[in-house]
């Protein structure tokens, strides 16, 4: 019972880092294989869907909730900041659409990943379908890179 408790405890922080804004599965997936000696392939499916996990509310609710946010004393500053922050950085993103917001959310840098890509695709009212299924396609590329540089990382130690 003790062991089952402690890799649920292990499955879940896995699954809860890779859920956390910049931290992603870029950080998930190396926490799983190199510090809770999970296996690759294990880490890979918790950290893809837990990073994946706040892409359906961030589509769904930061459109309505900044908006809010934009008729509030003491928020309308900051929610103005984010949207033409996140508008100013897509500029490039809004000519190539879904290419654009799949090579946001799968090339594993910082300021990248599925936050950002869904934050972008919600301003920018991507389709909720086309975005999902193309931070998910995104997501799976860039925990596929991430696996691989982990491999690699195993090999020279």
């Amino acid at each position: 019972m003790r062991v089952l408790l402690r890799l649920l405890k292990s499955e879940l922080m896995v699954f809860l880092m890779a859920a956390t804004p910049l931290l992603e599965l870029r950080a998930s997936l190396p926490y799983g294989i190199f510090v809770l000696d999970m296996g690759y392939f294990h880490a890979f499916i918790l950290s893809v869907l837990g990073s994946i996990l706040p892409a359906p509310f961030i589509l769904w609710f930061l459109p309505s909730v900044l908006s809010y946010l934009k008729k509030k004393r003491g928020f309308s500053t900051i929610a103005h900041w984010i949207t033409r922050r996140t508008i100013k950085k897509s500029k490039k993103l809004e000519t190539y659409k879904l290419w654009g917001l799949f090579l946001l959310v799968a090339i594993p840098l910082p300021g990248t990943g599925v936050w950002t890509g869904s934050a972008v695709a919600a301003l920018l009212r991507i389709p909720f379908k086309d975005a999902l299924l193309t931070c998910f396609a995104g997501t799976i590329v860039a925990g596929m890179i991430i696996l691989l540089l982990s491999y690699h990382a195993t090999l020279m130690v």
